[in-house]
């Protein structure tokens, strides 16, 4: 490996960009970024370009832009190259190329890790089972309707290219996947939605699987499940609980996914992947190849909980260092819980000392400006007040002071 030189390109960080930021700083890297802003409008350009975060950004607002922007990163020299986001895989990957960085994933493979159809063609291709599904771009035809009535209900259907739930929706009939085709979504970071797939309804637990991924070797760094319950006639998610990495479907997760990233070709970077185990064996929902998200969240959990995160892994693998270790003393357990709002209101406070008041709190982070105006109850992720983090080394303890969490959202006695 070369001479580092403490310098990081993250394209399109878009994810977890505060966490991604503060944590790589800490660790004395230099930091620098590369938008692409060509399909976002103003509003969001102000929302989600951050250049306080990065030592230096770039933004790209046309292809016609690109050779400047690469010829200005190869004053760099680069220790790492990694996405920020869903949509950063092409650009990211091409700029990799043009800089001639190794190791990178290659440019041929992009739409293995951005396109979710593409995903699943791709296990199929490597041998490892896939969801049943059909890829459209407007109304089915009847060849494709005769194998839609072939599936029993409930679908789902989602744009190839979106992320984070957007524009995910569970269908019952065709006159409901009918009404959803007909009404154009636009995904929220900045990528037009063209093209839509439909797939079997997963039964199961569904889990993320956090990595990191260096020159083909792949590193699972943590493994949470998700809690979602009906509220309103949608599964809202509620809570995350973290996965004893000494359990059997820690490890079933672990090497489903292993396989799942070197099929997709993400064989450096992060990785947030989304999965189920099912009475058939494992299933992939999506490889979402950058850091985990909730603004950190799962990472901050994964401290807690093992010693280390996927940044941790990054580090170490630059500093030529054996893979962390799990942390030596008690076992941990953790888990993160979703706060909502469950009825319209205007809130001005958020009312800590009752999180004070449970010992396995240890953090919160509000996702809203204070004061916020509550029109409606919660819809989907990002209606989600605050994040509040827990940890325990008695199981019990932190199941019982999430339940008393629950109560208190219940009764409305933390927004006021």
């Amino acid at each position: 490996m070369h001479k580092l030189s403490h310098t990081l390109l993250v394209v399109n960080p878009l994810i977890s960009a505060t966490y991604l930021s503060k944590t790589l700083r800490n660790l004395n890297f230099k930091l620098i970024a590369v938008y692409n802003l060509s399909n976002f409008s103003d509003e969001e350009v102000d929302a989600r370009f951050q250049p306080r975060l990065f030592d230096e950004s770039y933004q790209i607002r046309s292809e016609a832009e690109l050779p400047e922007i690469i010829n200005k990163l190869k004053a760099y020299h680069f220790d790492f190259i990694f996405y920020g986001s869903d949509n950063a895989v092409h650009l990211g990957d091409l700029i990799a190329k043009e800089l001639n960085f190794t190791p990178r994933n290659f440019l041929e493979t992009s739409s293995f890790r951005s396109d979710k159809y593409q995903m699943q063609e791709a296990l199929k291709l490597a041998g490892l089972s896939a969801i049943q599904q059909i890829h459209l771009k407007t109304q089915p035809s009847s060849e494709e309707i005769k194998i839609l009535n072939s599936w029993d209900f409930p679908w789902i259907v989602k744009p190839t290219n979106a992320a984070g739930a957007r524009g995910v929706q569970l269908i019952h009939n065709l006159d409901e996947l009918n009404t959803y085709l007909m009404n154009p979504k636009t995904y929220f970071l900045g990528s037009a939605i063209q093209d839509y797939l439909v797939q079997k309804c997963l039964e199961g637990i569904e889990y993320y699987v956090d990595s990191f991924s260096a020159e083909g070797v792949h590193h699972i760094v943590s493994i949470g499940s998700y809690v979602k319950y009906k509220l309103n006639g949608r599964k809202i998610y509620r809570k995350i609980r973290s996965v004893d990495r000494d359990s059997n479907e820690f490890k079933a997760c672990a090497n489903f996914i292993t396989q799942v990233l070197s099929a997709v070709g993400l064989n450096n970077g992060f990785g947030h992947s989304e999965m189920f185990l099912t009475s058939k064996g494992p299933r992939l929902v999506e490889v979402n190849p950058r850091v985990s998200g909730f603004e950190g969240m799962a990472n901050r959990m994964s401290k807690l909980v093992h010693g280390y995160t996927q940044l941790d892994f990054l580090y170490n693998y630059l500093q030529g260092l054996p893979s962390p270790e799990v942390h030596e003393g008690p076992k941990i357990y953790g888990g993160f819980y979703l706060l909502q709002a469950l009825e319209p209101q205007l809130i001005k406070h958020l009312n800590v000392e009752k999180l004070n008041q449970l010992s396995s709190y240890r953090e919160h982070q509000l996702l809203k400006k204070l004061p916020f105006d509550v029109k409606h109850p919660p819809q989907d992720l990002f209606d989600t007040m605050c994040y509040v983090l827990m940890s325990h080394s008695d199981k019990a303890v932190l199941e019982a002071d999430t339940l008393a969490l629950e109560q208190m959202e219940k009764n409305n006695e933390l927004f006021s």
